[in-house]
């Protein structure tokens, strides 16, 4: 923003760079709009494939994001 380009301008440049994606941080990351600490309380309460029903979303997409931010089942 500060430089004035677009943030297309700027993946075209990473990827000529073969620099690759900026990844989020796990404490940015969000599983359909559900904070990391939304996510860990949820998970408190039913199953990965309860909570990937109640998102609307496949069991393995919750199953992925718990493995990317590091949060295994209490």
């Amino acid at each position: 923003q500060r430089l004035g380009l677009s943030p297309a301008t700027i993946g075209l440049d990473r990827r000529a760079l073969r620099l690759g994606r900026v990844l989020k941080g796990p404490e940015h990351r969000t599983l359909r709009g559900l904070a990391l600490d939304q996510v860990r309380a949820r998970l408190k309460e039913v199953s990965r494939a309860h909570l990937a029903r109640e998102l609307g979303v496949s069991s393995s997409a919750v199953y992925r994001y718990c493995g990317k931010v590091g949060l295994s089942r209490p």
